[in-house]
């Protein structure tokens, strides 16, 4: 059903955030089975993606692909992938899904070595209330949190950008169940930063839909 409400019989673009794995990749290539769907798909290290550089090759791809590098945890990399992605839209173009699959969960501590400027990451079991640490907690807010915002910042022009009849405005951020204050699943709290950082994106998307 999810892949059925992005692809339509209109041109559409659309600009996928994390696709060189997992579900982003899956997106990407669920979209490019259709002739009419472009999808920017963008990711931290382009020249590593090897899947998402082979659906360049893949005789099941009919749409066309820009691969786009992207790191929402840096401002200027945001603004250059926003230069390169206006560059192939021109003056006119617009992206019609704009969908922020980025995220990371807590799955090390951040330490800092005594005495020098390196960064260590411990494994941790669980991430309780009673075990949060600051340098990571601080971490997955900035990327969950703050990076979807400014990713949306940058490209929400090109999503308002006038369209046609057909045309839809439409900007997913992928949340989770656990950063929902009612039906929380059990076992919830052993990812409690996570958890915090989710609600946190709940919440801006919230205020994109009040502000747009």
């Amino acid at each position: 059903m999810f892949f059925d409400f992005l692809c339509t019989d209109h041109l559409t673009s659309t600009y996928c955030q994390s696709a060189s794995r997992g579900v982003g990749l899956e997106i990407t290539r669920q979209l490019l089975r259709s002739a009419s769907n472009t999808v920017f798909a963008t990711c931290r290290s382009p020249s590593t993606a090897v899947e998402l550089q082979k659906l360049n090759q893949s005789p099941d791809i009919k749409g066309k692909i820009h691969i786009v590098q992207l790191d929402q945890d840096d401002e200027q990399s945001i603004s250059n992938a926003a230069k390169s992605v206006e560059q192939v839209l021109g003056t006119s173009g617009r992206i019609d899904f704009l969908i922020n699959n980025a995220g990371i969960v807590c799955l090390f501590i951040i330490s800092y070595l005594p005495s020098t400027k390196y960064a260590v990451k411990l494994p941790r079991k669980n991430d309780t209330p009673s075990g949060l640490n600051r340098q990571t907690f601080s971490q997955v807010m900035s990327t969950n949190i703050l990076g979807p915002g400014l990713v949306a910042q940058a490209f929400l022009p090109f999503v308002l950008r006038p369209a046609d009849e057909s045309g839809r405005r439409v900007v997913i951020n992928m949340t989770s169940g656990w950063g929902s204050l009612a039906g929380l699943t059990p076992g919830w709290y052993k990812s409690t930063t996570y958890s915090i950082s989710k609600a946190g994106l709940n919440m801006l998307v919230s205020a994109l839909s009040s502000f747009f």
